[in-house]
């Protein structure tokens, strides 16, 4: 790892690593995403713009879904997903939420949001 900056194919997403010995064990990177790999667990970094439609919404979830697959490591995703559910608080639920509710119960994931969390002083 030559910079600190670690950044997805499309520069939508970067990982900024501070200090290079954090254990990091690799790192891989697709077209949304960044994926940092340490030797029991990952970091997902996301980003979906609300630009696309709902079939490549989906092949994005998809290229996530291939990534954990393939890493089979405990993983924490982090990202701007541009859905909305009532899951992660939002008052409404749209099409890519729905999506992500279902990709969440399939791949047994929870759903955190922080900004709710600390509003509730949790």
């Amino acid at each position: 790892m030559e910079s600190n900056f670690i950044l997805d194919n499309k520069n939508n997403v970067a990982m900024y690593i501070r200090n290079k010995n954090l254990g990091i064990c690799g790192h891989t990177k697709g077209n949304g995403y960044v994926c940092l790999k340490w030797k029991s667990w990952c970091l997902l970094g996301c980003y979906c713009s609300p630009n696309v439609d709902l079939q490549e919404f989906g092949s994005f979830v998809g290229s996530i879904t291939s990534e954990l697959r393939s890493t089979n490591l405990e993983a924490v995703i982090a990202g701007d997903f541009n859905a909305k559910a009532s899951m992660w608080g939002s008052p409404v639920t749209d099409a890519r939420g729905e999506y992500l509710m279902e990709w969440a119960a399939e791949l047994d994931l929870s759903a955190i949001n922080w900004s709710q969390m600390l509003a509730a002083n949790i």
